[in-house]
């Protein structure tokens, strides 16, 4: 079975409005993934709409701004490994 790879997400608000967030992509590198940013939006609390391709009810960039919010994290530069769930300080702190 193939090694699980990291996948790191950052979050920050979207200039485009307060409820909108853009999600960034980053491999075990910490390198951005040029074509990998998504924005979501927020409904009520909840995420709502996401760009990405996938369409599903509840996509993974839908999952990554949830565990932003929840964590209390949103506003902080904070990187989120999504294949093992934790949370790593931006450089420099």
């Amino acid at each position: 079975m193939p090694k699980k790879v990291d996948e790191y997400y950052v979050v920050r608000e979207s200039k485009i409005g307060p409820t909108i967030f853009d999600i960034f992509k980053f491999d075990e590198d910490f390198n951005p993934v040029e074509t990998s940013v998504y924005q979501v939006s927020l409904s009520n609390g909840m995420p709502a709409g996401c760009t990405c391709w996938q369409r599903k009810t509840f996509c993974r960039h839908k999952k990554i701004l949830l565990a932003y919010q929840e964590a209390g994290k949103l506003g902080q530069e904070f990187f989120y490994n999504y294949t093992r769930e934790t949370w790593h300080k931006p450089f420099g702190q």
